[in-house]
């Protein structure tokens, strides 16, 4: 397509007629932006400006269903004062039709529950939703998916500087003793991300440097690694929480895996707000390919809403809409993902789909990302540790691109990304009709590229905007020389949200 038709096509006016509302009733977008400006996040102990704004309440439930870290599995877990205690238990209920549509399950505020929610039952996504949230004063209860190794008895020393542990073997470690996974994606020391791992044992060369088979993980370390840390953790293989049709997930602190915090396959109706998604991803998807995104809308996905969400330190993408074209599932239709906090991934959003069937409703059908605020896109351990790093950096990723595509990106803050703004690796390296984005604010470095595969810098971005028709209404600027990397640009953020936002 010729820039000329681009920017017909994306012309102010049908841009207007798409830009997408908050999708939470009752607040409008101008209110909600007047609560952004009184409100505050926290992200990795750093406050970074925003939403104080209501959450959707969800919808009616007809049973309540407590669990608390001091809880018991044999109560009956219907009220605060005779709560469950294990992820174990939500588990069992789930699978065996306890926990139905309506109900909600609450975890209490504070505490720390170990498992990977992975057994809500199918439904065709009418009637009320199944809703996952919390109780209680104080921070958002963790759902972690950690395992904790810091028995030194299960340490065997299998090689000199080089320490085994049996992941297969509950009896090894403690939290997440429900995935028998070994497949790591990273090791946390005293709250630090490893994420060095390896494809042989004999390239462990440096501390922490990890390999697993399909039982033992083994760690380069001077001696037993417990002794090198109060705190030690293995994040494997596996979705906190796999998610299905009507489903709300509200409050949580989704933390510590490799796989994906949140993903969800043909599914409608679902909704994630006000949670903590961070610590993820690493582990390997094919021989040689690591992989983790932190929330992850597939193939079959449809009216989805993603929003108010914190998302930081993860391997892959914070947020996607992807997918392979299987059965009657050939599109992602109607999900948003907006107001949401995104720091230290890799990538912020992703996009591809695959697949031969163009008829109605293939592809990707009335998506949104927007008033998202995205800092530090490639600044992360993920990006650190990859192989695949040219580019790969950045804001915006779009891979595969054989499906028609009908999304927009607006009124989005993107600041400080290491490699580039976007990467286009299919379409001849331009993306498809019916990506719209505008309306945003972009601030890159100075040098750094607007695009991967193409020459142009922040510094003649207009040139970009010419050629591709793509972000003409939106801000651009450069980093201030007096913002360092890391904290510093995220305090930044903060403290100039309003005068960043270009609408």
């Amino acid at each position: 397509m010729q820039p000329s038709d681009v920017a017909a096509q994306r012309s102010a006016g049908s841009l207007s007629r798409r830009l997408p509302a908050t999708g939470i009733p009752g607040l409008s977008r101008r209110s909600f932006l007047r609560c952004s400006a009184l409100g505050a996040l926290v992200l990795g102990g750093t406050v970074i400006g925003v939403s104080a704004g209501s959450v959707r309440s969800g919808d009616p439930w007809t049973g309540g269903y407590y669990v608390s870290d001091d809880g018991d599995d044999e109560n009956t877990g219907r009220t605060a004062d005779d709560p469950w205690k294990t992820i174990a238990k939500v588990n069992e209920a789930l699978a065996e039709g306890t926990i139905r549509r309506g109900d909600s399950v609450m975890f209490r505020r504070g505490d720390e529950f170990f498992g990977n929610i992975d057994s809500i039952p199918p439904s065709d996504g009418s009637g009320p939703r199944l809703t996952l949230s919390a109780y209680g004063a104080g921070p958002r209860p963790k759902i972690s998916a950690y395992k904790v190794v810091d028995n030194p008895d299960s340490w065997q020393e299998h090689d000199a500087g080089v320490w085994k542990i049996n992941l297969a073997d509950a009896a090894q470690f403690s939290g997440n003793v429900t995935n028998g996974s070994a497949n790591t994606g990273f090791i946390r020391v005293d709250g630090t991300i490893q994420g060095g791992k390896k494809w042989a044992l004999a390239d462990l060369s440096t501390q922490w440097d990890f390999y697993n088979d399909s039982e033992y993980l083994y760690v380069r370390s001077s001696g037993n690694p417990t002794a090198a840390a109060d705190d030690f953790r293995v994040a494997v293989d596996g979705d906190i929480i796999t998610g299905a049709s009507a489903l709300m997930v509200v409050g949580l602190d989704l933390v510590g895996t490799g796989g994906h915090g949140y993903r969800q396959a043909d599914a409608t109706n679902t909704e994630i707000a006000d949670c903590r998604v961070h610590e993820i991803g690493g582990a390997q998807l094919t021989e040689g390919t690591r992989y983790g995104n932190g929330v992850e809308l597939w193939m079959g996905s449809s009216d989805s809403l993603i929003h108010n969400n914190e998302i930081s330190d993860v391997y892959d993408a914070a947020c996607t809409m992807q997918g392979s074209q299987y059965g009657a599932s050939i599109g992602i239709s109607g999900c948003r993902i907006q107001f949401n906090k995104i720091v230290n991934c890799t990538q912020s959003f992703e996009y591809w789909t695959a697949g031969d069937d163009l008829g109605p409703g293939a592809g990707i059908v009335a998506g949104t990302f927007s008033d998202n605020i995205c800092v530090n896109g490639g600044r992360s351990w993920g990006y650190a540790v990859r192989e695949d790093k040219a580019g790969t950096g950045n804001f915006l990723m779009a891979y595969r691109q054989e499906l028609p595509v009908d999304l927009v990106v607006t009124r989005n803050v993107f600041f400080d990304a290491l490699n580039c703004y976007v990467y286009v690796s299919t379409n001849d390296a331009e993306f498809r009709d019916g990506f719209v984005s505008d309306h945003n604010t972009i601030s890159l470095r100075p040098g750094t590229l607007v695009q991967a595969q193409k020459p142009y810098t922040i510094e003649n971005a207009q040139l970009w905007v010419a050629e591709t028709g793509q972000e003409v209404n939106s801000r651009w600027m450069v980093v201030p020389p007096s913002v360092a990397t890391g904290a510093d640009a995220v305090a930044y953020v903060t403290d100039n949200l309003h005068a960043l936002r270009a609408w």
